[in-house]
């Protein structure tokens, strides 16, 4: 007993297909590659800067970023916010652990 050619033929086909890379696995690299490249090219974060004490470096990505329009004063008020919620945050979280999360009205 002899199979048909044309089930040999299906069957090559179909384990050629399982073989090969799957479409959503070509779809991630596609999507993921340009974005490694457009990466490069972002300017760094105005918070980040502020955080290090790069207040200069700060403001001119700010401005950078801004639209056209927009004030100077706009821009002194947003690097002083930056600073003061960096201060508040850094007096807020001193003497925190992450095993406070784990004690008294947190515990449920």
């Amino acid at each position: 007993m002899t199979i048909p050619r044309r089930q040999c033929f299906e069957g090559y086909v179909i384990t050629n297909r399982r073989v090969g890379i799957p479409n959503s696995l070509r779809c991630s690299m596609a999507l993921t590659y340009p974005l490694i490249i457009l990466i490069n090219y972002a300017p760094e974060s105005p918070w980040f800067l502020s955080q290090k004490g790069c207040v200069e470096e700060a403001t001119s990505v700010i401005i950078r970023i801004q639209k056209k329009g927009s004030k100077v004063d706009d821009l002194q008020d947003t690097i002083a916010m930056m600073i003061r919620t960096d201060g508040h945050e850094k007096m807020v979280s001193a003497g925190t652990t992450y095993w406070d999360c784990f004690k008294g009205s947190y515990l449920r």
